[in-house]
């Protein structure tokens, strides 16, 4: 299913072309944000797994099969892949981003192995189907609140590196300055949206969940 808000004819008629591939284009005419998108593709689909994907990343070859393996284990829910980033004649600064960003994988790898992973790559990752719940059609970190209602039901989050989803970097830092405004208000967004996720008895990867996303937004006052 191709979830398409408020793209041109052109790229839908690109899209209808697969049909006989078993494409299905849900074309939406109105900008309702990505979160009402997935709300409506996740209830058009029947399959048990659900595979998320954003359209500018390609995916290597193994990517969806190796997510689907590790929900051969009943206990895991969602299964997030890597974002890799391509560092060919990127700038100084992507060297940059693109170092946090292996450090950022790192922190999930071992997030994974203690129980979960609380959020995804949004580029790529696969959920059960059973586990989904609606999400506001306001959220801006849908790969947060979707994995992390995962969680809440008992299921793991996991990661697995053998899925990857290849991009670049930002290039500069005003660039990257809009994209960490909006993932830091992202994660004000989810507290005022899921205030139970900060009571540990309610949030089995409470522990994950404030080190991982909440302690990043006292940085400035940690750095004072």
């Amino acid at each position: 299913v191709i979830a398409s808000d408020g793209s041109t004819d052109m790229t839908n008629d690109i899209a209808r072309e697969y049909a006989a591939r078993r494409v299905t284009l849900l074309a939406f005419a109105q900008r309702r944000g990505k979160a009402a998108c997935l709300n409506d593709a996740v209830a058009a689909c029947d399959e048990d797994v659900i595979v998320f994907t954003d359209a500018r990343q390609r995916l290597n070859p193994e990517a969806v099969r190796c997510l689907v393996e590790n929900l051969a284990d009943a206990r895991v829910g969602c299964v997030s892949g890597e974002l890799v980033f391509e560092a060919d004649g990127i700038s100084g600064f992507g060297q940059g981003v693109d170092a946090y960003w292996r450090y950022e994988k790192f922190i999930r790898r071992a997030e994974a192995q203690v129980h979960s992973v609380p959020g995804a790559t949004g580029a790529l990752y696969a959920l059960r189907r059973s586990a989904f719940r609606p999400i506001s059609p306001k959220t801006i970190l849908d790969d947060v609140a979707i994995p992390m209602q995962a969680a809440t039901q008992g299921l793991r989050v996991v990661f697995d590196g053998r899925a990857q989803a290849y991009d670049k970097p930002s290039t500069d830092a005003a660039q990257e300055r809009v994209r960490k405004v909006r993932t830091l208000a992202g994660n004000f967004q989810l507290l005022a949206m899921y205030p139970q996720w900060l009571l540990p008895w309610r949030n089995p990867v409470f522990m994950q969940f404030v080190s991982h996303k909440l302690l990043r937004l006292a940085a400035p006052w940690v750095m004072l």
